[in-house]
């Protein structure tokens, strides 16, 4: 995990570098590679979630993201960075609604 820091007090960003699934395997697979656990080659059960793009693809959290009405963006090499681009003049409140929609998609997974 990458964490990047601003003065005391201000939110910047968290960068999941990758992740150990757990379970529920069988939806994680079909969301990352379209068919069941038990159908994944080895090498895709090895490097099933252990890079960002792969670990968010598998937790479809910008789809999960977008269908709560916040809108991300996947960037870096192999779509491997989530980002938020608020508005420099975004409210505090508003801010906080977005990071609780991310907040919400990665706990639902």
């Amino acid at each position: 995990m990458n964490v990047v820091t601003e003065q005391q007090g201000t939110p910047c960003a968290v960068l999941l570098r990758g992740g150990q699934a757990i379970s529920p395997l069988d939806s994680l697979s079909q969301q990352r590679y379209g068919k069941n656990y038990n159908s994944l080659t080895t090498y895709q059960k090895k490097n099933f979630s252990n890079g960002p793009a792969k670990l968010a693809k598998a937790l479809a959290i910008t789809k999960q993201c977008f269908d709560n009405g916040l809108i991300i963006e996947r960037a870096g090499r192999k779509n491997s960075v989530i980002k938020l681009m608020p508005a420099l003049t975004i409210s505090d409140e508003l801010l906080m609604k977005g990071l609780d929609i991310i907040k919400n998609a990665v706990k639902a997974q």
